[in-house]
């Protein structure tokens, strides 16, 4: 697996996030971004270019892959500006979990 390699290092996540979140298979409009979570409750990322999160998008994950990790959560950023930096965080159980930012670009 590539992905560790890109790994960001969180710190919190009190319970729903394991491990991550970290960004990988970033192209000129889109990026993916995986997860591990205790909890499969309404899981999505939202995604904008503004650091407050004002105006953002909301992804839903991924179906799970064939022979994937259970708990292992990829959700797909798509039709993103290229050379823009963007700031992200999950949800995870309905809650957004503060400490599972991070920026790409």
């Amino acid at each position: 697996l590539l992905l560790p390699l890109l790994l960001f290092a969180f710190t919190g996540l009190r319970g729903q996030i394991v491990t991550g979140p970290w960004v990988g298979g970033v192209l000129h409009d889109s990026a993916v971004i995986v997860a591990e979570l205790n909890s499969q409750r309404l899981p999505s990322l939202e995604v904008s270019e503004d650091p407050a999160f004002s105006r953002s998008r909301t992804f839903s994950d991924l179906p799970a892959r064939p022979g994937s990790t259970p708990g292992i959560l990829r959700f797909a950023a798509r039709g993103l500006k290229p050379s823009t930096t963007y700031h992200y965080r999950i949800r995870a159980g309905g809650v957004w979990e503060g400490s599972t930012r991070g920026t790409f670009t």
